[in-house]
């Protein structure tokens, strides 16, 4: 049917899944990154945002070779500045975000 979907991976669980995340790769789909612990990402500092952000990006890029482009926070929990800041997943770990 030619349908396609973005999956939201907790970074965390990517390995043991890596057939799954080719499987949806192949078939026209996007990974995007839901954090590496399901962590309230509103609540953490700028490091550890970027931590959480940039292990799942790599853990992802090891399993399949894709690189992340978007992101979904856990419950939805994002500050206006971030909201503002990010663009793309890989604009996470690199813009400044202290203090949010």
């Amino acid at each position: 049917n030619n349908a396609h979907a973005t999956f939201f991976v907790v970074g965390q669980r990517v390995e043991g899944a890596e057939d799954i995340l080719k499987r949806e790769l192949s078939l026209g789909c996007e990974i995007g990154s839901h954090s590496w612990d399901h962590a309230n990402l509103s609540l953490l500092t700028k490091s550890k945002l970027n931590k959480q952000n940039k292990k799942t990006i790599d853990a992802v890029k090891k399993a399949t070779g894709y690189t992340i482009q978007t992101i979904r926070p856990p419950y939805g929990a994002i500050s206006q500045t971030m909201r503002k800041k990010i663009k793309n997943a890989n604009d996470l770990v690199e813009c400044g975000l202290a203090g949010l």
